[in-house]
């Protein structure tokens, strides 16, 4: 496999990691600890700040390293992994999103060498493309990760995934169910209509 195409591979990881917990926690908070998506969402901002802030130390270091970027993505990676399975199996809320922006803060300094490197021994000439071929693993991880993380949700929860054309969400925000068109609260409680 070439170079470029194993750093692709790399932003492939890190960018699962991000959509994963970006497209996965709003939900996750908002079905399983009972928050509206809109408390959810101001939650997830705690960790995206981690990330962005994650980022900067993340560029200095591999500028520091010149090229050696396993010695910034190994220890980020390390402290990442276990404070996503921490943040999974947390009993609180708070813990949830303690360890899940400790996940997201540590691994954010890994963005920058995996563009770093490659495009650093790159002939100016091919830095565009070289570019794209690092993007697209981070695209495809937008793909793909989504609607993995859904049905692993569906499955781990126990609850059965909704069924295509089933379910609406009204102007207010409010998730319907049926064809009738009424809200799941006054849905009656064996799912049948009236």
């Amino acid at each position: 496999m070439g170079v470029l195409w194993r750093f692709s591979l790399m932003l492939f990881g890190y960018a699962a990691v991000m959509w994963g917990l970006s497209t996965w926690i709003p939900s996750y908070l908002s079905t399983e600890r009972g928050l509206s998506l809109t408390s959810a969402g101001v939650l997830v901002a705690v960790p995206s700040l981690a990330s962005a802030v994650g980022t900067l130390p993340g560029g200095r270091l591999s500028d520091r390293f010149e090229g050696h970027h396993r010695k910034v993505i190994v220890p980020a990676m390390s402290v990442a992994a276990p404070a996503l399975c921490l943040m999974a199996l947390s009993p609180g809320l708070a813990g949830s999103v303690a360890f899940g922006t400790i996940a997201i803060f540590a691994a954010s300094p890994c963005y920058m060498p995996i563009f770093a490197v490659p495009l650093r021994s790159l002939a100016p000439e091919l830095v565009g493309v070289g570019s794209a071929v690092v993007v697209l693993g981070g695209q495809v991880a937008g793909m793909v990760v989504p609607p993995v993380l859904g049905v692993i949700a569906d499955t781990v929860s126990g609850r059965p995934p909704p069924r295509p054309g089933r379910a609406r969400i009204d102007p207010g925000g409010h998730r319907k169910s049926g064809r009738d068109g009424r809200r799941d609260r006054d849905a009656p409680a064996d799912g049948r209509r009236p």
